[in-house]
C-alpha cells in the first residue's frame, strides 16, 4: 500500500513538472493570464480642455521588469520586451519577451530572449520597431546598448550599441554589435518612402565628450547590411539669443526618436544632456542627475540630409515643466491625430508615463493642456518615475500603453512593468 501511494505521488509530481514545462513554452497563439485586470485606476488628464478630466482604463500587471517596449505584428499579435538583471555572478542584464493574442488583455509568461543555446540577447532599453514588408511576420527590430558594467559585454568598460533583427515575430533573433567601442544609436528604425531603412548612430569619447561621427546607417536589403553617411548638424539659439553649434554629450542620434510624418518630413526629438551648454531654458535651470535631462526638436524636409535649427521641446512658458522629460515615442492615430508618449522622470509630479496630442501631424504638440497621466504609480518624493514605454493603436481604435515604475523610494531597485488599455474620446 505504501509503495502504491508513493508511486501515485511521484506520478502527480511528474505531471506537475510536465505542465509547468509546457506553460513555459507557450506558442505565439497561446497566452497565460498573469493577473486579473484592474479598472480602479483611471487615466487622469492635467488641465483638461478638449478631453474629460478622467478616462476609463484597464491595467494589467506584467511583473518585475524595467523599461518595456511594445509593438504589434502584421498578424495582429502584440509583443513586449523589457529587461531584468542578475547579480549572482557579477552584474548582467538580460531581455525578456512576452506575447498577447487578445489585444493585450492577457500575456504569456516572459521568456528570456536567446540568440542560441546559453547565449542571451545582450543590451538594455530595447526599442521595438516592426516593418510590414509583406511577409507573414514582417521585420522586427530593436536597438539597444550594452552598458559598461555588464559582465557579458564583449569589450568590458565600454558602451556598445546593437541592432537586433527577427523575421519570425521575435521567436529567433540575430544581433549586430556596432564596431565602435563607444557607440549609441537612435531608438527606432525608420522606413523611408523608397523602402530603405534608416537608423541614426554616433560614437562618443571615453570621457563622455560631445557625440561625434553622427551618421545615418541605411539598409536596402531589409536590415541585413548597413552603410553609413555622415551629416552636418544644425545649430541652436540659447534663451539669451546666442547662436551656437550643436553641442550635446550624447550626440545627435543617441536616445533620439525619428518619425516620418504624413507630409514626408522626418521629425526628430533628442535627449539633451543636463551638462550641455544648450541645456538652460531660463536662469533657474534645475540641478541633479540625468533624470533632469530634457528634449529638443528638429526636422528634415530632404530625407535626413539637412536639419532645421534645434528648438526646445516643449517651449519654455514660465515654468520648469519641460525639464526631466525624455524617452519620446510618436504614434499616428485615427481621425488625423498624433500621440506622443514620453516619460516625466523628475521635476513636477506626478512622475511616470505621460502622453500629449498633435493635430498637425506631429509638427507641434499641446504640452500645456490635455496632458494624459498614463502612469501614476510613483509616490511623491520618490527619486525617479521609470516610465520609458510607448503606445500602440489597436484595430478598433483602442490604445494600449506599457511602462515600468518604481516600487521603492530609491527608484529602480525592483521596478515592475504594467500595461494599460484605454481609449481617447
Amino acid at each position: 500500500m505504501l509503495l502504491t501511494t508513493l508511486r501515485w505521488w511521484v506520478t502527480i509530481a511528474f505531471v506537475g513538472l510536465l505542465l509547468a514545462g509546457l506553460m513555459n513554452r507557450l506558442t505565439s497563439a497561446e497566452t497565460a493570464p498573469i493577473q486579473k485586470s484592474d479598472v480602479s485606476r483611471p487615466i487622469r488628464v492635467l488641465r483638461p480642455d478638449r478631453l474629460p478630466a478622467m478616462l476609463p482604463a484597464e491595467r494589467i500587471a506584467i511583473g518585475e521588469g524595467y523599461k518595456p517596449t511594445l509593438a504589434r505584428l502584421p498578424g495582429g499579435e502584440l509583443i513586449m520586451i523589457f529587461f531584468r538583471w542578475d547579480k549572482s555572478q557579477g552584474y548582467h542584464e538580460y531581455s525578456l519577451l512576452c506575447r498577447s493574442a487578445d489585444e493585450g488583455k492577457t500575456w504569456s509568461d516572459p521568456q528570456e530572449i536567446e540568440l542560441g543555446p546559453g547565449q542571451g540577447l545582450l543590451g538594455r532599453e530595447n526599442w521595438l520597431t516592426v516593418i510590414d514588408d509583406g511577409t507573414p511576420h514582417g521585420l522586427t527590430f530593436t536597438t539597444n546598448h550594452i552598458i559598461r558594467a555588464d559582465v557579458q559585454n564583449p569589450t568590458p568598460g565600454t558602451c556598445r550599441a546593437t541592432i537586433n533583427r527577427s523575421t519570425d515575430g521575435g521567436v529567433t533573433w540575430s544581433q549586430e554589435i556596432l564596431p565602435a567601442k563607444w557607440s549609441h544609436t537612435s531608438r527606432n528604425i525608420v522606413q523611408m518612402p523608397d523602402g530603405s531603412l534608416k537608423v541614426g548612430a554616433n560614437r562618443y569619447g571615453e570621457n563622455h565628450t560631445n557625440g561625434i561621427n553622427n551618421r545615418w546607417l541605411t539598409s536596402t536589403d531589409g536590415g541585413l547590411h548597413w552603410t553609413d553617411s555622415r551629416l552636418k548638424l544644425p545649430g541652436y539659439t540659447t534663451y539669451q539669443g546666442r547662436e551656437m553649434e550643436y553641442d550635446n554629450a550624447v550626440g545627435f542620434f543617441q536616445e533620439s526618436y525619428t518619425y516620418l510624418s504624413d507630409a514626408g518630413e522626418l521629425l526628430q526629438w533628442i535627449r539633451l544632456d543636463r551638462e550641455s551648454p544648450m541645456y538652460a531654458m531660463h536662469a533657474e535651470k534645475p540641478t541633479g542627475n540625468d533624470n533632469a535631462d530634457r528634449l529638443i526638436f528638429t526636422k528634415s524636409t530632404d530625407g535626413g540630409l539637412t536639419w532645421s535649427n534645434v528648438k526646445d521641446f516643449p517651449k519654455y512658458t514660465g515654468t520648469l515643466e519641460p525639464y526631466g522629460q525624455m524617452y519620446p515615442r510618436v504614434t499616428s492615430l485615427h481621425q488625423g491625430r498624433t500621440l506622443m508618449t514620453y516619460t516625466k522622470r523628475s521635476g513636477t509630479p506626478p512622475l511616470g508615463l505621460r502622453a500629449v496630442l498633435s493635430t498637425d501631424g506631429g509638427d507641434t504638440f499641446d504640452c500645456q493642456n490635455d496632458v494624459l497621466i498614463l502612469d501614476e504609480n510613483t509616490q511623491p518624493g520618490w527619486t525617479s518615475g521609470g516610465g520609458f514605454g510607448n503606445t500602440v493603436q489597436l484595430p478598433q481604435g483602442g490604445l494600449i500603453s506599457v511602462y515600468s515604475y518604481a516600487t521603492t523610494p530609491q527608484g529602480n531597485e525592483r521596478p515592475h512593468v504594467e500595461a494599460v488599455r484605454w481609449r481617447l474620446p
